[in-house]
């Protein structure tokens, strides 16, 4: 997969990560990694399940189906081409995850803190931090 509209011609490169897209302009593939990246970043911060384009759903088992016959995909940081359908299970318990013994004392003190994203992003562009009188 490289270029939405012309593979042949697509100056972008494919490599571990996926594609490094030449920025032609010739597809969708430059503004959806855009997009994607906005997404990451309202996620990241907290504010991702306002976006109206973010649905979060859980389900015991998924397929991913491609009318090629193929998907590309990272496993392990690697990228394959994998036939389809590709289908995924979830198993209750299956993942385990160690995690420092205080991790909810750190928790509930971030919380107690009640930093804003306005407040942030006002700090991150420069602005004095806000006090109770202005």
């Amino acid at each position: 997969l490289k270029c939405l509209r012309d593979a042949a011609a697509c100056t972008g490169k494919l490599d571990a990560f996926g594609l490094v897209c030449a920025h032609c302009g010739r597809c969708l593939i430059d503004a959806l990694s855009a997009e994607a990246a906005r997404l990451v970043t309202r996620t990241a911060v907290g504010v991702g399940s306002r976006d109206p384009n973010v649905h979060d759903f859980t389900t015991p088992l998924f397929t991913v189906d491609s009318r090629s016959g193929t998907a590309f995909v990272g496993v392990d940081g690697e990228a394959l081409e994998l036939p389809t359908p590709l289908t995924f299970r979830s198993h209750p318990g299956g993942l385990r995850i160690r995690v420092p013994a205080d991790t909810e004392q750190r928790l509930m003190r971030r919380r107690a803190r009640n930093v804003n994203l306005g407040a942030l992003l006002r700090v991150a562009a420069g602005h004095p931090i806000p006090t109770e009188a202005q």
